[in-house]
């Protein structure tokens, strides 16, 4: 083993208020709770991890395990992956973060309705599931691209995967490709 790093796990004395009695805990606490687990993303000089059971991102150098910088209070359920130099930290926005330092580059609020699951991302197009259509984003800087009206048979569609020539996501009811036409 070449290094083991930890980290503070987040905690809280009651749910309304969590231990700072700064403003309603419970929302932040679900959303938390709400993290599957989460890949860390490796650049060049960090490992970046999302943990669910710590608020924010934590970037870590990878000669030896010391917290670079972190991001307690970035909402943030899924790592998209790296675009020039920037880790997109997904949940309702969208926060491109410097690998380098930890600062905000850009955010995207996502349109309307929640994210409904995890995104997809290639060939710098961030991929955004909701409930009513998928927001196609670009990620090297921020703006939108589009949006898709999901197929009424199918539904709206989470945890995407992105091809050459397909987009596959599920949902409750179903497994669905979808191509342009």
């Amino acid at each position: 083993m070449l290094w083991l790093a930890g980290y503070a796990k987040l905690r809280a004395e009651g749910l309304q208020t969590g231990t700072s009695e700064s403003g309603p805990f419970l929302p932040r606490i679900l959303k938390v709770n709400a993290r599957g687990p989460a890949s860390p993303v490796v650049g060049d000089e960090v490992v970046v991890l999302a943990p669910k059971d710590a608020a924010g991102v934590i970037a870590f150098d990878r000669r030896n395990g010391e917290i670079r910088w972190r991001q307690d209070l970035l909402e943030c359920r899924y790592l998209a992956g790296v675009c020039e130099g920037n880790l997109l930290a997904v949940d309702n926005t969208v926060t491109a973060l410097s690998l380098a330092t930890g600062k905000v580059a850009w955010e995207y609020t996502v349109e309307g309705k929640r994210l409904l699951g995890q995104p997809g991302y290639s060939g710098a197009v961030l991929y955004l599931p909701t409930q009513t259509n998928l927001q196609m984003v670009d990620a090297r800087t921020g703006q939108a691209l589009g949006t898709f009206a999901w197929d009424q048979k199918a539904g709206p569609l989470g945890n995407l995967v992105i091809g050459s020539q397909r987009i596959v996501g599920v949902n409750t009811k179903a497994l669905a490709a979808l191509a342009a036409k």
